[in-house]
């Protein structure tokens, strides 16, 4: 008997031992369980990674998005008031949105991005500006203290600001001076920008949305509020007339800033340089990037060569271009990388995309006849290659030194020696136009 009952409690240890051997073991059930886990929450897809609850944002729409907010940095830094940004508008936000909140005396901004374009992706705060729009109606209590109000928000900025013969410098707060009326902007908690719509919510409470259809302008008032434009067909409490926004006829925003009826707003100086390195790869890429802008000559102690293994120090600048802007191009070799340098000439633009070139062969700068020096490999890179320039600037040569066209910059007129060139954005790529105004 004593033998037996031994039995009976061993049988159903060793059992136990088996069941956790089989699902706890190196190829067990649980093993196999936390295996499958991993699969799903770290995916590859390709060559590249996924990770499980990393939100991103699609990458057009990422970047149109920053630029809007470098736009509003821009505002908040320029002592102007009462004048205007582009910001080269937004695309149809499908994977993406923006959201700016009152904060005090600054705003939050969210960058959202995952799914539904709602999740956070990158969170900040700009101060010294906050939030409102170009849309709605005064409040019953502002018409009670004011009872001279009359008409809608829209309706009032476009006869402060846009219309032929206005005047208006701008009010601080409800002190205005005489040619300007009020409530000409809308205070509100907060805006979100989605799809192509622009949602907002005023201090009643009351939500509201419309289509952003803004021509990629934003306006900062006198009392440091950044203000969007809810676009409707008319002016009426829905927004401005959209061919205020988007034309450029007469009323329009385009129109008054060619005509000098309003401003810009104007952080700083043009950012300039001497002379710009282009660095070719040899890849099997359509185009090769400018890979570094001076201030100085590339080859002086503060700006040296963006390579290393070089040769062909002396073909490099040695003193400030007399015909047109200096460029000094770098083909990548084996064991010594080699230089090329000569002037582009004057009104040679390089775009943030490779643009066609005129004919087979032929690269995309226009090089001063006789300026050209260096090593045979390099000099045929700057003759033949297709160059671009970074995402966000456009360059011009003008007066021996490459200016930028660049994000809050955009509308704006430069002037050198009597020459004229429009920074503009044109289907979301940088570029220059001579100035006809």
């Amino acid at each position: 008997m004593g033998a037996t009952k031994i039995v009976y409690y061993i049988i159903p240890l060793v059992v136990l031992v088996l069941l956790v051997m089989w699902q706890y073991g190196p190829s067990g059930l649980f093993v196999e369980l936390k295996d499958t886990v991993k699969k799903i929450t770290n995916t590859s897809i390709g060559s590249e990674k996924i990770i499980a609850g990393k939100p991103t944002t699609p990458a057009g729409e990422e970047e149109s998005i920053k630029r809007l907010v470098d736009t509003i940095k821009t505002m908040a830094a320029s002592s102007d008031k009462n004048c205007f940004l582009n910001y080269g508008g937004l695309p149809n936000l499908q994977g993406s949105s923006l959201t700016l909140r009152l904060k005090g005396d600054s705003m939050s901004v969210v960058i959202g991005g995952g799914a539904g374009g709602k999740q956070e992706v990158a969170y900040e705060e700009i101060s010294g500006i906050r939030p409102c729009v170009i849309a709605g109606t005064a409040s019953e209590a502002e018409k009670r203290i004011h009872p001279e109000i009359s008409g809608t928000i829209p309706s009032t900025f476009y006869n402060n600001f846009l219309k032929e013969g206005a005047l208006c410098p701008g009010c601080d707060g409800w002190n205005c001076p005489e040619g300007c009326a009020v409530p000409y902007w809308l205070k509100v908690s907060g805006i979100t920008l989605s799809g192509n719509q622009i949602y907002y919510q005023d201090f009643t409470g009351r939500d509201n949305n419309q289509k952003l259809e803004d021509g990629g302008w934003i306006y900062k008032n006198n009392d440091g509020y950044v203000c969007f434009f809810p676009a409707a067909y008319f002016n009426s409490a829905s927004g401005l007339n959209n061919k205020y926004l988007s034309g450029s006829e007469a009323g329009s925003i385009a129109y008054g800033i060619r005509h000098g009826i309003i401003t810009l707003c104007s952080q700083d100086r043009w950012e300039k340089y001497q002379s710009i390195e282009l660095f070719d790869r040899q890849t099997a890429l359509p185009y090769e990037k400018v890979s570094q802008l001076c201030t100085g000559l590339i080859g002086s102690k503060d700006c040296q060569p963006d390579v290393t293994k070089t040769m062909g120090g002396s073909y490099l600048p040695q003193q400030e271009a007399t015909q047109g802007c200096w460029v000094v191009a770098t083909q990548k070799q084996l064991f010594n990388n080699q230089y090329a340098s000569a002037e582009a000439v004057e009104g040679q633009i390089i775009l943030p995309s490779s643009p066609h070139t005129p004919y087979e062969g032929s690269g995309n700068i226009q090089l001063v006849s006789g300026t050209i020096f260096g090593n045979e490999d390099a000099k045929k890179s700057l003759r033949e290659k297709t160059w671009k320039s970074f995402s966000d600037k456009a360059l011009l040569c003008l007066n021996h030194h490459w200016y930028v066209c660049r994000p809050g910059k955009v509308g704006e007129v430069l002037t050198v020696s009597n020459k004229k060139y429009n920074c503009t954005l044109e289907n979301n790529v940088f570029t220059w136009r001579k100035y006809d105004g």
